[in-house]
């Protein structure tokens, strides 16, 4: 089997680490440390630390994306049928223990005010692409509003996401998943 590479290896190291302990938190010689890796290697590849954060979150875009979306891509159903899968593939996520919410809001909140920062441009793009994803899922299954719907149920998730991360109760999940399928029902001519 071929062994990681030097690159892959420190991303894999900083995810863990931002992720579970914050990106401000983690220093570069952690990283590297924990990566058997020496800075030059990590300056060589990532040109900063900034470009390990960009790196780190745009590696997160796709599989945040893809988990998300494949949620409700995989129920054969109505809107609102795949609207509540998702919410409840997010409500499972929250339950696991390594779970520390939105690695895209908490990054952005790092860098709240670093209006550039690469952290909050690519926290940005996640959230609109997925809100696009959301409204056009709506829109091919004719729900009134696709884009403020979406963009309602795009705020109703994160808010669950920022509860959950908060209070870890599992309510927070549970009355959005409600709430979500409520709002679907109310913007579609034929209720579930």
């Amino acid at each position: 089997m071929k062994s990681e590479s030097p690159r892959s290896r420190l991303l894999t190291i900083a995810s863990e680490l931002f992720y579970r302990d914050g990106i401000r938190t983690v220093g570069i010689e952690k990283i590297c440390t924990a990566a058997g890796i020496t800075k030059p290697t990590l300056y060589h590849y990532f040109g900063s630390k900034d470009g390990l954060v960009a790196a780190y979150l745009e590696d997160q875009n796709e599989r945040v994306f893809d988990r998300l979306t494949s949620a409700a891509d995989k129920v054969d159903g109505s809107a609102a049928e795949k609207v509540v899968a998702l919410f409840e593939g997010v409500a499972k996520a929250t339950a696991n223990k390594s779970w520390n919410g939105c690695p895209f809001l908490r990054g952005a909140a790092e860098f709240a005010g670093e209006l550039d920062h690469p952290a909050r441009k690519i926290a940005a793009a996640h959230k609109k692409r997925f809100e696009n994803w959301l409204r056009d899922l709506l829109a091919h299954h004719d729900v009134s509003h696709p884009t403020s719907l979406a963009r309602q149920l795009t705020v109703l998730l994160d808010g669950t996401v920022t509860h959950e991360f908060l209070h870890r109760e599992g309510d927070h999940a549970r009355a959005a998943t409600s709430a979500a399928k409520t709002l679907i029902e109310a913007n579609t001519s034929s209720a579930m």
